[in-house]
């Protein structure tokens, strides 16, 4: 692993993660505003709610991992773009493709 593809994958690593932590906030966020009042009815603790939206964290990062990826790399090769990184490593002779495998 060369120290430019570790480089690549680092910055495509923190940008994923902070795709992915804002996706799974604004839906948790909107579920449990959904469901707010089905919890009120039938008088769920806290422990319940809790438990209920831990259970349910595994669907919800199925759903959102698709566009989190997708998200991370356009913002990638974005910042890549307008940092001037891709020409410079363009102009060493790494393909298009190499640069966005990671």
């Amino acid at each position: 692993m060369s120290i430019l593809f570790r480089y690549i994958l680092g910055e495509y690593a923190k940008i994923f993660l902070m795709c992915f932590s804002g996706l799974m906030t604004i839906y948790l966020v909107i579920d449990f505003f959904e469901k707010v009042r089905r919890f009120l009815r039938y008088d769920a603790n806290m422990l319940d709610i809790l438990t209920y939206f831990t259970l349910k964290t595994p669907t919800i990062s199925f759903q959102i991992a698709p566009l989190a990826i997708l998200m991370a790399t356009l913002l990638t090769l974005g910042l890549f773009s307008r940092n001037n990184e891709i020409t410079a490593m363009r102009s060493c002779g790494i393909s298009l493709p190499w640069i966005a495998s990671p």
